[in-house]
């Protein structure tokens, strides 16, 4: 029996067999399918596959199945180009599925590999499918306290003491904070959780404490238009944007800010979510229109840019 896509027909198959808690699926060999399990195999979504010959030339394809505490490892796994439909994407477009959580796998000049790869090769090619992993890859990697940094843990509470100053934020309690050796682990206190993704949330906020207190964040806004030019004076932040009045914006004390030109906005504070808050802000003050890009913008934004009317 021929198939026009055997790469549609192995994916769905290995969804049908997890559906059905089996260990193994088995499809039709091809060297594009054998290309993605390698993918799929190097980034721990599968165990194993193995050629299995049924007659004189002519082979399937065993797949090892991969299970953590019982559930599947891939959760979703879908086609996205297909014979039909081509999908080929730039690497500077390349999409991050599922936020980062998931991996694309691409069909490229160097061969099938995962998005990581390709953007580490500089190289786009067509998506050939989307992988999700229902476990958290964030979440269970350690962090590091920085030399000038001490931190605890305590009823629910992580503190972080550094250069810049003290933190606390109160930590889910579905999770605890184990610090040992200079690192810190968030562990949920229950196997269930290992699949929550507030699992990765708790571990990114912990981290954003961390790095705070000792290192800092730092956000840029650039002014671009005629006359557009920001200036601070004492704890305001005077902005003329084309309107018929100025702007003064009220900086919180959690933010230190400087204008070393006129059209450039220096933010920086340890507190990340009220740093974002105050750069989106002022940002929401003019923002970037797309004919002439003029507005205030984040430093290295792309801004998408439309024709004018033609005359």
């Amino acid at each position: 029996m021929a198939f026009n896509d055997t790469l549609s027909d192995m994916l769905a198959r290995i969804k049908n067999a997890h559906k059905a808690n089996k260990t193994y699926a088995s499809c039709y060999k091809s060297k594009l399918n054998s290309n993605v399990l390698t993918v799929l195999k190097d980034e721990g979504y599968i165990r194993d596959f193995q050629d299995v010959e049924l007659r004189k030339g002519i082979s399937n394809i065993k797949i090892d199945l991969k299970y953590y505490n019982g559930i599947p490892v891939i959760k979703k796994i879908k086609r996205i180009s297909k014979p039909g439909i081509r999908i080929y994407s730039k690497i500077n477009d390349l999409p991050k599925p599922y936020g980062g959580l998931g991996i694309s796998i691409l069909s490229t000049p160097k061969g099938v590999m995962s998005d990581k790869k390709a953007r580490d090769n500089n190289v786009g090619g067509e998506i050939l499918c989307e992988v999700f992993w229902f476990m958290s890859r964030v979440a269970k990697n350690s962090i590091k306290i920085p030399i000038d940094t001490t931190c605890k843990f305590e009823n629910n509470v992580f503190f972080a003491k550094g250069k810049l100053g003290e933190m606390s934020m109160n930590v889910n309690l579905l999770f605890n904070v184990n610090l040992n050796e200079g690192e810190i682990n968030v562990l949920p206190k229950s196997e269930k959780d290992k699949s929550n993704p507030i699992w990765g949330t708790t571990r990114a906020l912990v981290s954003n404490v961390v790095k705070g207190v000792s290192e800092g964040f730092s956000k840029t806004l650039e002014l671009n238009g005629t006359g557009y030019r920001a200036s601070i004076s004492g704890s305001k932040l005077k902005l003329q944007l084309g309107f018929s009045h100025d702007i003064d914006f009220e900086v919180p004390k959690e933010v230190k800010i400087e204008c070393p030109k006129q059209n450039i906005i220096k933010l920086s504070g340890s507190n990340k979510e009220i740093l974002g808050a105050v750069a989106a802000n002022i940002r929401s003050f003019r923002k970037p229109e797309p004919f002439k890009g003029k507005g205030i913008k984040y430093e290295n934004e792309f801004i998408f840019r439309k024709e004018g009317k033609k005359k």
